[in-house]
C-alpha cells in the first residue's frame, strides 16, 4: 500500500486520502427515503454527457443533429440528468454504493423530481464550490491553504483555481494576518 501511494503525485495522494462531502437529503416523491448527494466531478459529468448521446443514439435510435436543434432537446436534458444522478446519488448509509440504477431512474422519477434533485444539486455544486464568495470564513480558507501546503499539493491546487477562488484566498489571507488600515477621508474640511 505505501509503494502504491509512493507512485501517487501529491494532489492523487490528498484526492485518495480525502472523502467525498455528501448532502443526505429526502429523496423527492418517496417520502421516508433519503439519500447522499455527492459534488460531480468533471470526469463524471463527462461520463454523463457521453452516456446521455449514447443512449439517446443508440437504443433510441435518435439523430445526433435532431437532438441539437429540435424538440428531441427536452429528450436530451432529461436523460442528461438522470445520467449526472446515477453518478451523484449515494447510498446514504454505505456512500460508496450507488443509490439507483440508470434504468430505475429511468421508471422511477417523474419531470419534478428529477428537476427537483437537478436544483438541489445545482445549490449543493454551489455551496461546495471554493469559488464561492468568502463569508468571512477566512480560517477555513487558510486551513485550506495550509493542509495542501503540508501534501505538497499547493502549487497544483492553486494553477487550477479560478480567480474567484484565488481572490477569496488572497481577501483570507490578508483578513488572517495583515492589521486593519483605516481608509483615508475624502472630506477635506472645505
Amino acid at each position: 500500500m505505501t509503494e502504491e501511494l509512493d507512485d501517487l503525485t501529491p494532489f492523487e495522494r490528498v484526492l485518495r486520502s480525502a472523502r467525498r462531502p455528501a448532502k443526505i437529503l429526502d429523496m423527492p416523491g418517496y417520502p421516508g427515503a433519503k439519500v447522499a448527494m455527492l459534488v460531480p466531478s468533471d470526469e463524471e459529468i463527462a461520463e454523463a454527457q457521453a452516456a446521455t448521446l449514447q443512449y439517446l443514439t443508440g437504443p433510441l435510435k435518435l439523430d445526433e443533429f435532431k437532438l441539437a436543434v429540435s424538440l428531441e432537446r427536452n429528450l436530451f436534458e432529461a436523460e442528461e440528468a438522470r445520467q449526472i444522478l446515477v453518478r451523484v446519488l449515494r447510498n446514504p448509509v454505505q456512500q460508496e454504493l450507488p443509490f439507483a440504477t440508470i434504468e430505475s431512474l429511468r421508471r422511477g422519477l417523474n419531470k419534478d423530481m428529477r428537476n427537483v434533485l437537478m436544483r438541489t444539486l445545482a445549490a449543493w455544486v454551489e455551496e461546495r464550490s471554493p469559488e464561492k464568495k468568502d463569508d468571512g470564513d477566512g480560517e477555513r480558507l487558510v486551513g485550506i491553504l495550509r493542509d495542501l501546503k503540508a501534501e505538497g499539493a499547493l502549487p497544483d491546487y492553486l494553477m487550477s483555481c479560478g480567480f474567484a477562488t484565488l481572490t477569496s484566498f488572497v481577501l483570507a489571507l490578508a483578513d488572517q494576518f495583515l492589521p486593519p488600515t483605516e481608509r483615508p477621508s475624502s472630506d477635506t474640511g472645505t
